[in-house]
């Protein structure tokens, strides 16, 4: 199953090869996301940093692309901002979490996706 969903201008969220599609009111989507950590895109972002920041100082010997993927964490970054993101910011996703500089690292992950939204990227364009 793929799907494609427009957000009046402010994006797209593409998935394919979805095994389960579950729609939830909006009322009661904490039952599924409730768990969920700061969302890196989120205006709020600038303030519910510091939560994620905690979150993953908690594991300190986490490997750092493993950290990043865990949802409860923060939620927003998949596999392709993680990678691209640790290889811009010359962190090896391997390394543990408290050998690296955290803020600095969600800096880089927040301003690429950012980015990525303003001029399109190519993995977030229609094929």
């Amino acid at each position: 199953m793929a799907a494609w969903f427009e957000f009046a201008g402010q994006g797209v969220l593409a998935a394919h090869d979805m095994p389960v599609l579950d729609l939830v009111a909006t009322d009661a989507e904490h039952r599924v996301i409730g768990h969920l950590g700061p969302d890196i895109l989120a205006d709020s972002w600038s303030t519910e940093s510091a939560r994620a920041l905690s979150r993953i100082a908690a594991e300190p010997a986490r490997m750092v692309r493993s950290a990043l993927l865990d949802q409860r964490n923060l939620c927003g970054i998949g596999n392709l901002w993680a990678v691209e993101s640790l290889f811009i910011a010359g962190v090896r996703p391997h390394r543990a979490m408290g050998e690296t500089d955290v803020a600095r690292l969600l800096d880089v992950v927040s301003r690429m996706m950012r980015q990525g939204l303003r001029t399109g990227c190519g993995h977030c364009q229609p094929g």
